[in-house]
């Protein structure tokens, strides 16, 4: 992986530099001609530097940007369960934030002004998929702080409440409903399960904008108390 990372970037550095002097210098630098791996470790997506000389064509290079999200986790063969939905959770909100401050915002912009482009499709069923985790009172988060607050509550009656208030909903961009309930996992995958510690029970799958995830039914209670409350 570090040398494929190493790669990768030698040969953006490359292609970002001007010259052929400073392209075959970029590849150097990051196939680390001469130097320890730890000082080809600390490169960036950014051109080589340039000779005084060449200051005033760096200004016209280009440039990559990338946009590194908090990130996306499926497991699969019921192994999701209550860390991965609050992974993806902040994903599909830090996805909306992106939208909302870059691509709706810059659609306005060029709307007002009058600029000619084509217009980008957002995701329709973005504001829903939030809504489904975090709209008071039948969120997926608020149904499992309050069942975790029960003396008598359960994993099966969280998943039972979820499904419940939402399994029948279908979103504003249509298709099947965001949340719908899952098997529990059976055979050789509830054997490996049962090996892992994990209970294979019966639980939901979330249609999430990156891909749809089958959350286990178990659980959820003791992994979402909070001990300083």
């Amino acid at each position: 992986y570090a040398r494929l990372f190493d790669f990768l970037l030698a040969r953006a550095n490359a292609e970002l530099s001007g010259s052929g002097e400073q392209q075959q210098a970029a590849r150097d630098l990051a196939l680390g001609a001469g130097a320890p791996r730890e000082s080809r470790s600390s490169l960036s997506l950014a051109p080589a530097p340039l000779a005084p000389a060449a200051v005033g064509a760096a200004e016209r290079l280009a440039c990559i940007g990338l946009l590194d999200l908090f990130g996306f986790e499926c497991f699969g063969k019921g192994r999701d369960g209550f860390e991965q939905l609050c992974i993806n959770y902040a994903n599909e909100r830090l996805q909306a934030n992106f939208a909302a401050d870059v691509l709706v915002s810059q659609q306005q912009e060029y709307e007002a002004e009058g600029v000619p482009w084509l217009k980008v499709a957002l995701d329709a069923d973005g504001g829903a998929r939030l809504e489904l985790f975090d709209r008071p009172p039948l969120g997926l988060l608020h149904l499992l702080a309050e069942e975790a607050s029960l003396q008598n509550g359960s994993d099966e009656a969280f998943v039972c409440k979820a499904l419940r208030a939402h399994a029948a909903n279908i979103p504003p961009g249509g298709g099947p409903p965001l949340l719908e309930a899952s098997a529990a996992p059976t055979g050789a995958t509830a054997v490996l399960l049962l090996a892992e510690g994990v209970q294979p029970s019966a639980g939901f799958s979330v249609r999430h904008y990156a891909a749809t995830v089958s959350y286990g039914g178990s659980g959820w209670r003791e992994k979402n108390k909070d001990g300083g409350r």
